[in-house]
């Protein structure tokens, strides 16, 4: 995700809307507010001021459907297939709707996968009303790219926390009905909702926000009502255990809604359902910043789903979305101009900087060049003092070597493709290393070879003349000396070539 996201989250009781900045940095709470419905004087007054408060201008929106205005079923379908499961799903609820299936827009997830079955979770909500629901957000400047269920970002939210239990409860709790999610193996199974007398809990939250101490009779008012209703969600739980023949471990119990500005509240529940109770914020199970200034104004217990809806990614398997079908969200394309000019400016930068770094390294790579250029012709002038011009050093430095490489080794009187290394590789060849024998000079001329040295015995020196004898390149063998030297151990000899059959005559 990129650039800013709203998160308008719409209650029984209250509006509340969060900004959230996407960025290369991370996610960042760029503000947040939320309104009570009966105090603005009504929703649509309370979204205007939701609107002014958080603004709409530059931002994309994500929403959700008030829970109360869905139908939940848990179904399993015969197959795996994706497309098969939304083909046929209408098909099979429409047995057990109050209204004609016609009227009402269908979504699901996927509770459990098998190769031969589906489990999933379908919502359901009237055409009609969502009509009118999206036409209300879009008079204030919201038209949101994803239509959730009720709480079910906040539970997908909380479910990407590794310190989330696999299996637990969400409670929404309000004056007048409660809404729970719950998850097993870290999949949402089942959402239901419920009607709840909170008269009690509503006149305690009025106290406890005027700063006044509840009354006992209240306190004792509002623990009957929540006995009625964990009855309730126990007995719901229970029937959903039996229907789908799945193992109920429930680990924690997670509460948000304005019932957990009650701090007993959590206690209460916790020993009537008899597993822990804690209240959520959301904020402090993410990884999202908020500045100081921000936190201010952050209320968990009305914004946690408003967050998460911010935080919401479009795809995203285990939700929900009803921006599809005749409701599709239409993509506006100048809607992000201040985005897209931010882009624009990003690229450019990096554009310009990679065309700096290329001119640069092009002077670099020129001025280099020169300064080769100028130590090769100064190492040419000083190899080859007799040369008056350089046009290209290297093609003449290369010629000059070769010329050098040719005459290499050449020998007066000798045709051209005689070399004295071929007439050294010969006698070398012909002395066979065996030997004891050292030569201490050899010269090479137009008149012959004359070889000096110290042998181990005259033996060795006459096999090494009876060796030269038998070569091509050489005749007139001769040894004209040899005698100890003055140790009496080795014999110092001179042999002699008149000359080599393959030197020329001059003539």
């Amino acid at each position: 995700m990129f650039g800013e996201y709203v998160g308008v989250d719409i209650s029984e009781d209250s509006v509340a809307a969060v900004r959230v900045k996407h960025g290369l940095q991370g996610d960042q709470v760029m503000g947040c507010a939320s309104v009570e419905i009966e105090k603005a004087g009504g929703k649509d007054e309370a979204l205007s001021l939701i609107s002014e408060m958080i603004g709409t201008e530059d931002a994309a929106f994500n929403s959700s459907v008030p829970d109360d205005r869905l139908s939940y079923r848990n179904i399993s379908m015969p197959f795996s297939d994706a497309k098969k499961v939304r083909q046929t799903l209408p098909f099979e609820l429409e047995t057990i709707m109050a209204s004609p299936i016609e009227e009402f827009l269908i979504d699901f997830s996927v509770v459990k996968s098998q190769s031969d079955k589906t489990d999933v979770l379908s919502a359901a909500v009237r055409r009609s009303y969502l009509s009118e629901h999206l036409a209300l957000l879009q008079e204030h400047g919201i038209d949101p790219e994803v239509l959730d269920v009720g709480n079910v970002p906040t539970v997908l939210c909380l479910l990407k926390n590794q310190g989330t239990p696999d299996n637990g409860l969400h409670l929404h709790i309000s004056y007048s009905k409660c809404s729970f999610i719950l998850f097993l193996k870290r999949r949402i199974v089942l959402i239901r909702k419920v009607t709840f007398d909170g008269s009690a809990l509503k006149e305690i939250i009025e106290k406890i926000e005027s700063d006044q101490s509840p009354e006992e009779k209240d306190e004792a008012a509002l623990t009957a009502s929540l006995q009625v209703l964990c009855k309730t969600i126990q007995n719901t739980l229970m029937a959903f255990v039996d229907q789908t023949d799945r193992t109920l471990r429930l680990e924690k119990i997670f509460l948000t809604g304005k019932s957990s500005l009650y701090p007993a509240m959590t206690d209460i529940l916790g020993d009537l359902l008899e597993v822990p109770v804690l209240t959520m914020d959301l904020y402090k199970r993410t990884e999202v910043r908020m500045d100081s200034e921000v936190r201010y104004g952050w209320r968990p217990e009305l914004m946690n789903n408003a967050l998460a809806l911010a935080l919401r990614e479009k795809k995203q398997d285990a939700g929900f979305n009803f921006r599809i079908g005749e409701f599709a969200y239409k993509k506006q394309l100048f809607k992000f101009q201040k985005e897209l000019g931010t882009v624009g400016i990003f690229l450019s930068v990096i554009i310009i900087m990679l065309i700096a770094d290329a001119v640069v390294d092009y002077y670099s790579l020129s001025s280099r060049y020169k300064n080769l250029d100028g130590k090769l012709k100064t190492i040419f002038t000083e190899t080859f003092p007799d040369a008056k011009r350089i046009v290209d050093p290297v093609q003449q430095m290369r010629a000059k070597v070769n010329e050098l490489k040719e005459g290499a080794g050449s020998v007066p009187g000798m045709k051209n493709d005689q070399k004295a290394l071929d007439i050294i590789g010969e006698i070398s060849a012909r002395i066979p290393q065996t030997y004891d024998v050292v030569v201490t000079n050899m010269v090479i001329d137009q008149e012959g070879i004359q070889l000096k040295g110290t042998a181990d015995t005259f033996n060795t020196v006459d096999n090494i003349m009876k060796g030269l004898e038998e070569s091509d390149f050489l005749e007139g063998v001769t040894i004209s000396s040899a005698n100890l030297d003055r140790t009496g151990k080795q014999v110092i000899f001179e042999i002699r070539s008149k000359r080599s059959i393959k030197l020329s005559t001059g003539i």
